[in-house]
């Protein structure tokens, strides 16, 4: 890969994302790794579709998201982690409400696999990422 094509590649609008192709029936896709503007966006949204106040904390969020029990909590990040071959997203916010309403598996296999990319699929991602900052890897070698 040349210079020019790195540096394409690296100022395209994902370029700076994990991702990777996926199929979604006979279709193809990309997942990509949810950004931090993804993550307020569907925290918004979580709050919205649980009834909760903007300010209600993440304890709040997780406990009445208990009773959604898989309806598609997770729909505002599909709208913002998939794309078409060529890197354009499949859905706009606005898409997120009717997502929600017609939720299925294949949904949360999109959800599953964008988290994977950011490694956040594990039981403790919050101590996994402490451990790969380079404080931590210093002061344990």
């Amino acid at each position: 890969m040349s210079a020019t094509e790195l540096r394409a590649a690296l100022l395209a609008a994902n370029g700076g994302f994990r991702q990777e192709p996926i199929a979604l029936g006979a279709l193809a896709a990309v997942v990509r790794e949810p950004s931090a503007d993804d993550w307020q966006f569907a925290g918004v949204k979580a709050r919205e579709w649980l009834g909760l106040a903007p300010e209600a904390d993440q304890a709040a969020v997780i406990e009445a998201a208990k009773g959604d029990a898989g309806r598609g909590l997770d729909a505002a990040f599909v709208v913002r982690v998939l794309f078409d071959k060529s890197g354009a997203p499949v859905f706009s916010d606005v898409d997120a409400d009717a997502l929600r309403a017609q939720w299925g598996p294949e949904y949360a296999r999109v959800v599953s696999r964008a988290l994977q990319l950011a490694n956040l699929d594990s039981r403790t991602p919050l101590a996994d990422a402490k451990n790969g900052l380079p404080e931590t890897q210093a002061a344990s070698s």
